[in-house]
C-alpha cells in the first residue's frame, strides 16, 4: 500500500477561472462565460471519402470560459448510387448486354462519374468478365483514381424466332 497525498487542481465554481465576480450576471451566459447557440457551417468533404470517417473541424467545438474552442467532428455518410457500387478504390457497374453482342463486340454508353463513357465490348465476351475504364474510379488526390469496372452479364433471349433457331442450328454444326 502506498500512503501519500494527492494534490489536484481544479477550475473556481464561482468565477471558473476569471480571478474576478462580476456585481451582475449576464443576461446571455447567466454568468458562465459561455452562450450556447446555433450556427450553420461550410465544410469541405475531400474526394474519396468513404463512409464512417470522420472529419475534424478545429476551433468549432464546445467553447469553455476563458479558454479556445474545442474541435468539432463531423461523421461522414455516403449516400448509395443507384446502379453504382465502390469496391475500395473502384467504382463497379453491370453492364446487360445481348447474347449477339457477346458474341461480336459491340458498344454500349454507362453512366460514370464524369458523365456517359463509351465501352467497348470484346467479340467472344463471356460470362462474368469486365471492362476497366482505367482512372475513372475514386478520386484519390487530383491526380490520380481508381478504375470504373463495368461487369458484363448476358442476357439469353426469352424466345427464339423460327429463323434465329435456324441459325443457332447451324453454328450448332460448326461446333460453335
Amino acid at each position: 500500500t502506498i500512503l501519500g497525498n494527492i494534490a489536484t487542481t481544479s477550475v473556481c465554481t464561482t468565477c471558473f477561472g476569471a480571478g474576478s465576480i462580476p456585481k451582475e450576471k449576464c443576461s446571455s451566459c447567466r454568468g458562465s462565460g459561455v452562450v450556447n447557440e446555433s450556427r450553420t457551417l461550410k465544410v469541405t468533404i475531400p474526394a474519396g471519402v468513404s463512409r464512417g470517417e470522420t472529419l475534424r473541424v478545429t476551433g468549432m467545438g464546445e467553447a469553455v470560459r476563458g479558454g479556445t474552442a474545442g474541435d468539432l467532428y463531423v461523421r461522414l455518410t455516403v449516400s448509395s448510387h443507384k446502379s453504382i457500387t465502390r469496391e475500395g478504390n473502384d467504382l463497379v457497374s453491370n453492364l446487360h448486354i445481348k447474347l449477339s453482342d457477346a458474341l461480336l463486340g459491340a458498344t454500349y454508353d454507362i453512366e460514370t462519374l464524369d458523365g456517359v463513357e463509351r465501352v467497348e465490348v470484346p467479340a467472344h465476351a463471356k460470362i462474368g468478365s469486365f471492362v476497366v475504364l482505367k482512372e475513372k474510379g475514386v478520386p484519390l488526390s487530383k491526380s490520380k483514381r481508381g478504375n470504373f469496372i463495368v461487369r458484363l452479364h448476358i442476357v439469353m433471349p426469352e424466345k427464339l424466332s423460327k429463323e434465329a433457331k435456324k441459325l443457332i442450328e447451324e453454328l450448332k454444326k460448326e461446333g460453335v
